[in-house]
């Protein structure tokens, strides 16, 4: 191996632990953040304990997916020379977020429906349209990173794409959430 590929390999070493060490940071202060929650609401939790358990690990997965914007924000940008890899992850990208608009369909029959309506999606694929949902505004953050880092137009377009299936979808439900009234 020579000199270059030997710094090459060490930077690219360098840039990965940069990333990883971002990661580990940002699921310590979600941690941390939980944890503060949980002294704060230990007397108040008494006989709801699974309510608070959810909305506990609801409060991790905001955090940290918060915070672990900043270390996908370096790792896209350290991809930046690289043409290949946006192309993969702008097509997973496009499939992950056309399960929005199914999600929001599910959700606004389910919203909408009654006894005497003809078809009324399953208890199970409502639990997951409400699950796919509620990540959509995180999803959508992170379709717009994505397309603020590629530096090829088609991958740009497809996580434009994404975002906006996100942001509709998630507006959608929000929209109907507000009309219904039982």
């Amino acid at each position: 191996m020579s000199k270059r590929e030997a710094t090459i390999t060490l930077k690219t070493l360098a840039k990965t632990v940069v990333v990883l060490l971002g990661y580990m940071a940002a699921w310590w202060i979600a941690d941390q953040v939980v944890g503060i929650h949980v002294a704060k609401t230990a007397a108040d939790s008494k006989g709801a304990d699974g309510m608070y358990a959810f909305a506990d690990s609801i409060l991790f997965l905001g955090v940290f997916g918060l915070i672990a914007l900043v270390p996908t924000g370096a790792a896209l940008y350290f991809l930046w020379q690289g043409k290949s890899p946006w192309t993969g992850v702008s097509n997973i990208a496009l499939a992950i977020a056309l399960t929005a608009p199914v999600a929001a369909l599910v959700m606004i029959v389910t919203l909408w429906s009654d006894s005497t309506t003809v078809f009324v999606p399953p208890d199970f694929l409502t639990s997951f349209a409400i699950l796919r949902l509620m990540v959509s505004p995180l999803l959508l953050l992170v379709f717009l990173g994505c397309s603020a880092f590629v530096p090829a137009s088609p991958p740009r377009k497809k996580f434009f794409m994404a975002s906006g299936l996100e942001a509709v979808s998630f507006i959608l439900v929000v929209s109907c959430l507000l009309l219904v009234r039982h």
